[in-house]
């Protein structure tokens, strides 16, 4: 987990039974790039990401 108070958070976790992880990024109204290590996935599988934008 990783942030700045007022401006964005960063959160992964490992989904019940251990076999998916979820990475959530929220941000304030500022576009930003964040470069997030992915060294907890499995070398060499097969991975998929599902990225998705809410605006409220």
């Amino acid at each position: 987990m990783r942030g700045e108070i007022g401006d964005y958070v960063a959160v992964v976790r490992q989904s019940h039974g251990g076999r998916d992880w979820l990475l959530a990024v929220l941000t304030d109204k500022t576009g930003r790039k964040l470069d997030q290590a992915l060294s907890f996935l499995t070398p060499g599988a097969n991975h998929v990401a599902k990225p998705c934008t809410l605006a409220i």
